[in-house]
Parts: structure tokens; sequence; C-alpha cells
């Protein structure tokens, strides 16, 4: 009996140091990237007239807003986020990712259109920001000390409310006069999707560098009120929707534990 003992004890603990020395089946990494979010289809589209909401509830229809969901008027913006990745020993690999990308608004033509139906107008508008944070599955492929991988993801996002107004600079008060939305500002949530690929370099058993590209979109739909204030009656409310759509393209640095 002894015998037997000392004989299972025996195999049980040869093996140890060899499987201490092999690579653990999964492993965990994270990594931080940030970049350029170039604003696509109609989030980064520039077109005042084409966007116009008119108040059709009386003779000479004058404008009460814009509509985003035809043009965003998004510029050229960044993003940042971080990601925790968990991959298999079939290059399948799952993630959690969270960040946000910000995308200034462009005003310009806004103002010139305004401008140009009553007089000099300055229009004013937040910037886009979008939070995001979105799990995903991806798959990746390592040829010497290179890994390329693509991926899709899907979760929830959240963008400040798209609150923009004109200042009535042709109007004599002093302060001048302000058109804009009259009511309360909520932050949108949506749904937000997409897929990318990125492209590492091992430069360490542990630490890696690389580019990434991804591309992600989310639908924000909002009511929205506007008046001349002080004073003026409300303009109809009407329903809009932030059709965001970007290609965020940037750099991304990984440590595997």
């Amino acid at each position: 009996m002894k015998r037997i003992i000392g004989l299972l004890i025996f195999m049980i603990v040869l093996p140890y140091p060899l499987f201490s020395q092999t690579e653990p089946l999964i492993k965990w990494s994270l990594s931080l990237s940030g970049g350029l979010a170039v604003p696509l289809a109609a989030y980064g589209k520039n077109d005042p007239e084409g966007s116009a909401v008119y108040n059709t509830e009386v003779q000479n229809p004058w404008i009460i807003g814009f509509q985003k969901g035809r043009s965003g008027f998004a510029g050229m913006g960044h993003y940042y986020n971080a990601e925790l990745k968990v991959s298999l020993p079939n290059s399948i690999h799952f993630f959690l990712r969270s960040g946000q990308f910000v995308n200034p608004v462009t005003t310009a033509e806004l103002s010139l259109f305004l401008s140009g139906k009553h007089g000099i107008e300055k229009v004013e508008h937040v910037d886009y920001e979008i939070f995001y944070m979105t799990p995903g599955v991806g798959y990746s492929k390592t040829l010497k000390n290179w890994d390329l991988g693509i991926s899709v993801f899907a979760g929830y996002a959240q963008i400040n409310y798209p609150y923009y107004r004109s200042i009535l600079l042709y109007t004599t008060t002093d302060p001048p006069l302000i058109w804009g939305h009259d009511g309360e500002r909520p932050r949108l949530n949506a749904l937000t999707y997409g897929g990318g690929f990125n492209i590492n370099y091992n430069f360490t058993s542990h630490w890696a560098i690389g580019l990434e590209s991804t591309y992600q979109k989310a639908a924000f739909d909002y009511s929205m009120t506007t008046r001349i204030i002080p004073g003026f009656t409300p303009n109809p409310e009407f329903s809009d929707t932030v059709k965001a759509s970007v290609l965020n393209a940037g750099l991304t640095v990984g440590y595997t534990f």
C-alpha cells in the first residue's frame, strides 16, 4: 500500500515542473488606445438648407430647427478607450471595451444660412460626446511577433443632448436675443455596434504596440422645441435623431498578464 501511495504521489508531482513551463491556456490582456474619429454618412454631412425644419402651421413658414438625421454637421474628432480581453487557445478572444469619441460641430455654414434669412446670426453648438461600453468577440492570427485580429461588438452608448442656439446679432437688445431650444437637455441612450481590425507587434512577452481601426454607429432619438429667448412663444415640438457614424483610427498599447 505504501508503494502504491508513493507511486501516486510521484506521478502527481513529476509533471508539475513540465506544466509550470508551458504557456497558460487562457491569456488576459489590457490595452489602451486613441486616435482620430472621422464622421461618416449623415453624421458628417453639412447641409443647412436640406436639413432645415419649418413650421408649416403658418402661412409663411419659418425655421424651427435642423434635422440632425439628415445632416449631423460633425467635424473631425478624437476617441480613446480601454479594453480588457481574454484570449482562448483556438485564437478566439472575448473583450469588453469602454471609451468615448468626441466630434466638434461645424457651425459656419449654419450661421451663414440663418444670416441670409433674417440678419447676422452666430450659431453655437455643443460638441458631440458619445460614451460607450461594448462587449465583443474576435479572432486573432499570430505570425511570429505580429498579431492580426478582427472583431465585432455591440453594447450601450450615451450622448449629451445636442443643444444649439443662434445669437441674433441683428437685434438691438443688449445682450442680443437668442434663438434656441427651450426645455430640458437629457442625456440620450442607444444601442451601438460595429467592428474593426488591428495589427499589433509584441516587442516583449508582455508588451505590445499596434494600430487599430473600428467602425461604430448609433442612433439617438430626441425631441426639441425652439423659441426666441426671452419672451417669445415656443415653436411646435419636432422629433429628431442623431445618427452617429464614425471611423476610428489610432494607436494602441497593450499588456498581457
